[in-house]
């Protein structure tokens, strides 16, 4: 797991229900085929940390066919076919962002996470062949902890530095943030990180199970951007996913909040 969210979800390790869902796991190991395997389980930890966290999608479980799921959702690695959910969102990309060409050999979505996107599964493992077979076992309430680290990340990372540094002459070790950053320019550029992070992220909430987890979760939008439609499956995607803009809606939200130069590319998919 990647060291930031390995910090910020280190109290969740030791909790009854994820020793459990660590023997469940163990078991499950002797008797069946488990995706993705054990060392991409958090790809998507490594891949965007906690505080380069911009966009969160929010998946289901992993794929469950061999050679499909790597750890972020949606994503499969070459020479894997496209999933059918994986073509309709190439297909809404190019929608809202006509320079974006739809790869038709890949769809590894790691340079996406890289850039900030956090695919995020609320199960992060599956049954080979069987879907929705790690459910209510443990990961909702772990990727509920996963979500609200982003939602509290100013606390939890920068403005925890920040309060490590060494106070400048005449500073009171009780002093708070907003004072402390008068004082050192190392001490304003952590803050500064802070207040970036306190600016909100998107969450994309494709289909009814990501909608009610933000919403039992209790996201402040008015904090952040949550953008809901159908989920992108070709069962659904015509009933209000294709047409949705979120990632035109999404780019445009974070010049707003964080800066121009703050959106995604998401032309840095393509086929190699």
């Amino acid at each position: 797991m990647g060291e930031s969210w390995r910090n910020a979800l280190s109290s969740e390790f030791n909790k009854p229900y994820f020793r459990k869902l660590k023997e469940f796991l163990i078991s499950e190991h002797k008797t069946n085929t488990i995706y993705p395997e054990a060392s991409n389980i958090y790809s998507w930890s490594r891949f965007t940390p906690l505080e380069g966290v911009k966009i969160v999608v929010l998946g289901q479980d992993p794929y469950h066919n061999v050679g499909q799921a790597h750890g972020l959702s949606f994503s499969v690695l070459p020479p894997t076919k496209l999933p059918g959910s994986l073509k309709n969102i190439y297909k809404q990309i190019q929608n809202d962002v006509p320079s974006f060409v739809p790869p038709k050999k890949t769809g590894d979505l790691t340079p996406l996470a890289k850039a900030g996107v956090l695919w995020l599964n609320t199960c992060l493992t599956v049954r080979a062949h069987t879907a929705n077979s790690h459910a209510k076992k443990g990961w909702e309430t772990f990727t509920d902890a996963v979500i609200r680290a982003i939602l509290a990340r100013e606390s939890v990372a920068d403005l925890t530095q920040l309060n490590a540094l060494p106070r400048a002459d005449g500073d009171d070790a009780d002093a708070d943030a907003t004072r402390l950053t008068q004082s050192t320019p190392q001490q304003q550029q952590i803050k500064l990180k802070a207040d970036r992070a306190s600016r909100g992220v998107v969450f994309f909430a494709w289909g009814m199970p990501a909608q009610k987890t933000f919403d039992r979760i209790g996201v402040d939008e008015t904090q952040h951007l949550v953008l809901r439609s159908a989920h992108p499956s070709p069962l659904s995607a015509h009933r209000g996913f294709f047409g949705n803009g979120h990632f035109k809606q999404a780019n445009d939200w974070l010049r707003e909040r964080y800066g121009e130069g703050a959106e995604i590319d998401w032309s840095v998919l393509h086929d190699s």
